[in-house]
């Protein structure tokens, strides 16, 4: 499962760009994929790639640190599935709103996780 890690690092890493380089461009699409959607139907991805991340921990390094990053990828499908509508918008509405700065510390983040994947973890 060498190959899933190396694939999320590269997601990580290309999706970091995307938002540290074009922010505003970022914040339209996730407006355009997330406003007005139900949130339960696209939960599925956090919950997948949580599964994938826990069951690939083994092979790699750092097997605590990608256990911990699936398990975080788990509660956040598993929240999104099970809370209500009232609870879980909240959340997303804020990430719809926030600021382009907010847009980009999210892509220096993802970049980091994605390098550090790429040379310690993977």
């Amino acid at each position: 499962m060498r190959w899933f890690l190396f694939l999320m690092a590269g997601i990580w890493t290309i999706a970091g760009i995307f938002l540290l380089v074009a922010a505003a461009k970022a914040k339209k699409l996730y407006n355009r994929l997330l406003k007005g959607k139900n949130l339960k139907t696209i939960s599925f991805i956090p919950l997948i790639v949580g599964i994938l991340l826990v069951y690939s921990a083994s092979s790699s390094d750092l097997p605590w640190f990608v256990n911990t990053i699936g398990l975080l990828a788990l509660a956040k499908g598993l929240f999104f599935i099970f809370a209500s509508e009232k609870k879980a918008k909240p959340f997303v509405d804020w990430w719809l709103k926030a600021s382009l700065g907010i847009y980009r510390l999210g892509g220096l983040v993802a970049i980091a996780l994605g390098i550090f994947f790429f040379c310690r973890v993977a």
